[in-house]
């Protein structure tokens, strides 16, 4: 595995772009000093010759190694710590998006990020009370069963989900921020940062300490909040709004989009996303308790064709109990189950084979 300072010294060489070190970290992943310094196919993936002269140079490696190391040293102090794509913690949702982030920091539990069962609850920043009560709501249940909630601490509906998923018994967030650690935006969620770290939670981001963010910044978090989930649930969203960009993320990603169906008018602007989200013919939408169950064996669902044997063996137990308990939601109904039950017999039998 590649060193943490050889990959900031590169973060650091000037010239060298992120989508290049992100491919070239890909191709080899036990990259070394005297690969960057000899190893002709390493020059072929640098690509420019300004930047193979730059990490041929010992003097100037040796100078973005003092930078890289000051870097750990200062997050260090912050209590941050610093993944790399090669990390064994480093989360598998998130790597299997077109742009991972190269390095991650993160503090708190990163425990979190080996977790699987995880959605995102987003949302407008000046949601109605309805969109406050209903995300505080929907985080709260989806915490119950042992989904990890991811949001972006912004202000309206994201603080929301994050309180809700806070409410659960061992509930757990993640807050994905658009800028450093060591710098909470907003200023007025410093608070539920520190209830995050005290509950457990997690926070992270792409940005390390004294790297400068810009509007695109919030646009690139975006897809790590993506990235992370299983399935992306936007409780409300005007018809213009940044929340539409994590929606578009997941949909490249394949993750699951859902929403629960608003019970304000279509005339309310912050419900407009959601009523114009829910004509379209991927989205799951929550339109009673019973979607729920089918929203499980969604995500379920969603995480085998994702992830596989390693999704489907950590959760066995759990993918029986789904289908068992749809099934007897079916028998309740009084509905004619048969068909129905010959179509889950096949998606389950197509996990079960895998195990």
């Amino acid at each position: 595995m590649t060193e943490l300072s050889l990959i900031l010294a590169l973060q650091l060489t000037d010239k060298l772009g992120e989508k290049t070190l992100l491919n070239l970290l890909k191709k080899f992943p036990d990259l070394t000093i005297d690969d960057l310094i000899y190893n002709q196919e390493v020059h072929k993936s640098l690509r420019y010759k300004s930047v193979i002269e730059k990490v041929k140079d010992i003097d100037y490696l040796e100078r973005k190694f003092i930078q890289a190391n000051k870097v750990i040293e200062d997050h260090s102090k912050n209590g941050i710590e610093i993944l790399t794509l090669n990390s064994p913690e480093y989360p598998e949702l998130l790597k299997l998006i077109a742009d991972p982030p190269v390095v991650l920091y993160c503090k708190g539990n990163i425990g979190l990020l080996k977790n699987l069962k995880n959605v995102a609850v987003i949302g407008t920043r000046e949601p109605t009370q309805y969109g406050e009560v209903a995300a505080r709501k929907l985080a709260r249940k989806f915490a119950s069963e042992g989904y990890t909630i991811v949001s972006g601490l912004a202000k309206g509906i994201d603080t929301f989900g994050h309180l809700g998923a806070l409410e659960a018994e061992n509930g757990k967030t993640i807050a994905v921020m658009a800028g450093s650690l060591d710098r909470i935006y907003p200023s007025e969620n410093k608070g539920l940062a520190d209830k995050i770290l005290l509950n457990q939670g997690l926070l992270i981001s792409e940005i390390g300490i004294g790297q400068r963010t810009n509007k695109g910044s919030f646009v690139k978090r975006d897809r790590i909040q993506s990235g992370l989930s299983l399935g992306v649930c936007p409780v409300q969203a005007p018809l213009k709004s940044g929340t539409h960009h994590t929606i578009n993320y997941a949909k490249l990603q394949k993750r699951l989009v859902f929403c629960p169906t608003p019970i304000e008018e279509e005339t309310i602007e912050a419900t407009q996303g959601i009523y114009a989200l829910m004509k379209e013919t991927d989205v799951f939408v929550i339109r009673d308790k019973a979607d729920y169950i089918k929203l499980y064996s969604c995500l379920n669902e969603k995480a085998n064709r994702l992830l596989g044997s390693e999704y489907v063996g950590n959760n066995k137990s759990e993918l029986i109990h789904n289908y068992e308990t749809q099934l007897d939601l079916l028998l309740r109904q009084g509905v004619e189950v048969l068909g129905d039950r010959q179509k889950l017999r096949e998606v389950f039998e197509k996990i079960f084979t895998r195990i």
